[in-house]
């Protein structure tokens, strides 16, 4: 295995009037492994060379703070050899986004767009082109001085991956044959969710519910059918829809000068289900999950 990344940034503060910085990020990712055979033979390469940037304008206007920012990226990946599950793909991405924010009387505003664009280009397939738009509106309002009530609603949209498109062979990882679906469209989604926290000198808390509705899920269905004496998993989207719960608690326990012990618990669950005749529960659906820790 051969990894390489660089990273570059660069900020400038206050640069002009009512500009508090702009900042620009690019990296640049080299990765390369390959599955050895005990006879020491290469049975197949891996390789993913990939470069992203992202620059973004931070300024006020009218008690507004915002972000206005450009992203692009690029992703060349290969799988070549007897275990290749997907053709060699090249990627792009762009987007354009937007921020802002701003504080009221009685609660703090949030506001987001971002428009973005996906082009698939596979070595022996048609290419492919998705646009995609995003949008959320948020409020956050203070309750008293240990209570706060965060409210989000978001519209977004996601170009399927090379993968999910191209994906044909066994992958021996998750021990399956994929098979993608080059007909698959940008998946959308409507969240609505809501968070209520609370935090003292002691306790600190939090209890977020979710509800996420679905149009065109992408996900991997088992065919019944195997290849290679692997089970079938073809990519399909239908309709589905989310309903979550995520709570934490913490107490501080102990706290003696620069030293606290902190007790701290937490639980949550998903429940999915896929808009299709008979078995209507998604696909490995994380399950519900609990924990405690010091």
């Amino acid at each position: 295995l051969k990894q390489t990344r660089t990273d570059f940034e660069l900020g400038l503060e206050d640069p002009f009037e009512s500009v508090s910085s702009i900042n620009v990020r690019v990296g640049v990712n080299d990765y390369e492994h390959q599955e050895i055979e005990p006879d020491g033979e290469v049975a197949t390469r891996f390789s993913n060379q990939a470069w992203e940037s992202r620059a973004e304008l931070i300024f006020d206007t009218n008690e507004w703070t915002s972000v206005l920012g450009v992203q692009y990226s690029q992703r060349d990946f290969s799988a070549l050899g007897e275990e290749a599950f997907i053709q060699p793909v090249d990627t792009t991405e762009s987007g354009l986004f937007w921020l802002t924010e701003r504080s009221l009387s009685r609660f703090d505003l949030e506001a987001g767009l971002r428009i973005g664009k996906t082009k698939h280009k596979p070595s022996a397939a048609a290419n492919k082109d998705f646009s995609n738009y995003s949008a959320s509106l948020g409020a956050i309002i203070p309750l008293s001085d240990v209570w706060q009530l965060n409210i989000i609603a978001d519209y977004s949209s996601r170009a399927p991956v090379a993968e999910e498109l191209y994906a044909d062979g066994p992958h021996l990882t998750t021990n399956s044959y994929e098979q993608g679906n080059a007909s698959l469209d940008s998946e959308t989604s409507i969240n609505l969710s809501a968070t209520l926290q609370y935090q003292d000198e002691r306790w600190s808390g939090s209890i977020t519910t979710y509800q996420t509705q679905f149009s065109d899920f992408i996900y991997q269905q088992a065919t019944g059918g195997e290849l290679d004496e692997l089970a079938v998993f073809a990519y399909q989207q239908n309709d589905a829809r989310f309903f979550g719960a995520d709570v934490e608690l913490a107490a501080n326990i102990i706290k003696q000068s620069d030293n606290t012990v902190t007790l701290k618990a937490l639980f949550d669950f998903v429940n999915a289900e896929v808009d299709v005749t008979g078995n209507q529960h998604l696909p490995r659906t994380p399950p519900m999950r609990y924990g405690l820790g010091i």
